[in-house]
């Protein structure tokens, strides 16, 4: 498993923060993966199924950066988390 650092952008009606998170994965589309259900685990427990429907069943990275909208809403859309990026460390933060 490797590690990976996402950042996300929070907006909401009264305010705009970034956060950054950590992910274990295989690889960064299994990463992709995980981040997406922890963003829309809210509304639909089917990720695979959503990212399968707008992405085609064989999906690349480049794929989901080039034509997925990658912003989330959360809590009766008065939410927004919008994924900038994902980036593979060499390390993982828990341990620091």
């Amino acid at each position: 498993m490797k590690n990976y650092l996402y950042k996300i952008k929070i907006n909401t009606v009264f305010f705009e923060t970034f956060c950054y998170k950590q992910v274990r994965a295989a690889n960064e589309k299994a990463a992709i993966q995980e981040i997406v259900i922890t963003l829309r685990q809210p509304y639909d427990n089917d990720t695979a199924h959503f990212l399968n429907e707008n992405l085609g069943l064989h999906w690349t990275v480049n794929d989901f950066w080039e034509t997925m909208d990658t912003r989330f809403s959360i809590e009766d859309d008065s939410v927004i988390q919008e994924l900038i990026w994902v980036k593979e460390i060499q390390f993982d933060l828990e341990t620091i």
